[in-house]
């Protein structure tokens, strides 16, 4: 068994509803949870005494309880209400709760809007896509019809996604729409290349002839997927590829197997690794519960 969490303190009867996220939650590991998955959006008007009294009546944490009223009430910043509870249920290794606390003393002062964006951000730099297309689909409801700009970014940005993830007829579809709102040239450029990525040669060149102004557009397209061609076979990647080509075409089918397996194996684990749900296992030991 791996990711397990030694409870402190105990469940609760009665669930805190933490209102910022709109969840319920029965530990304390639960809440440290949800305040690292949602640093984006806290502030330190998040916290309220009721979240205190909670932890002292419903899991049995009177000191966890008694420091987190007082500084709520002398209005600390959420970085050190966080932090602090991060640290007295010693629920994550140092450097994560270093990450947490960047995260919160950066958004400090941004708004609602901002706050979600910079989480969708996030989410989608660390490849986890699932959760950033909810994001910003969030934001895009949110938003008021004037905000154009930051439409288009959102548009970009899942475009992007969907083209990491070969989806490029409709990537293109919102490189179009967010270059419609924003007029960038670098939008234009990415739909321009979900297109080739989408189409035959032949429907790419008649895609190109009807489209006014796409010409030197095309050309440095064009150039930029030569160089990545050539970046492409002078990798590590290319190699190993080459080299499981020739086993099998030597009729070496022992390595052909095995070194496909490998390879296939290593590709699945990066696949586990970038989408896998993050899910924690909890033991509670009577010691956890004396802890007070």
């Amino acid at each position: 068994m791996t990711n397990v969490i030694l409870c402190t303190g105990r469940l609760a009867d009665i669930p805190y509803h933490f209102a910022k996220i709109e969840k319920d939650i029965y530990s304390v590991e639960e809440l440290c949870y949800v305040l690292m998955q949602n640093a984006f959006l806290m502030d330190t008007d998040s916290f309220e005494l009721l979240l205190a009294e909670w932890l002292k009546k419903e899991c049995a944490l009177a000191k966890l309880s008694e420091q987190l009223a007082d500084m709520i009430r002398r209005r600390c910043s959420a970085e050190a209400i966080v932090s602090m509870i991060l640290r007295y249920v010693n629920y994550c290794p140092e450097e994560e709760i270093k990450e947490t606390e960047e995260i919160l003393r950066n958004n400090s002062g941004l708004n609602l809007y901002e706050k979600k964006l910079t989480r969708a951000n996030y989410l989608m730099e660390n490849l986890r896509y699932a959760q950033a297309f909810e994001e910003f689909d969030e934001v895009l409801a949110m938003l008021p019809l004037a905000e154009t700009e930051l439409k288009a970014q959102i548009l970009h940005n899942k475009g992007v996604m969907y083209a990491n993830l070969f989806v490029f007829e409709e990537a293109a579809e919102l490189f179009d729409q967010a270059y419609q709102l924003s007029e960038n040239r670098m939008t234009f450029q990415c739909a321009l290349a979900a297109r080739r990525m989408s189409m035959t040669d032949e429907e790419y060149v008649d895609y190109i002839a009807m489209l006014p102004g796409a010409y030197n557009d095309s050309l440095l397209l064009e150039q930029r997927m030569n160089d990545a061609t050539k970046l492409y076979e002078l990798s590590a990647d290319r190699h190993r590829l080459h080299t499981i080509s020739v086993y099998k075409a030597e009729s070496n089918m022992q390595e052909y197997y095995e070194r496909t397996k490998e390879l296939t194996e290593e590709i699945r684990d990066r696949y586990r690794d970038t989408f896998a749900s993050e899910a924690s296992l909890y033991v509670e030991t009577d010691e956890d519960k004396d802890k007070e």
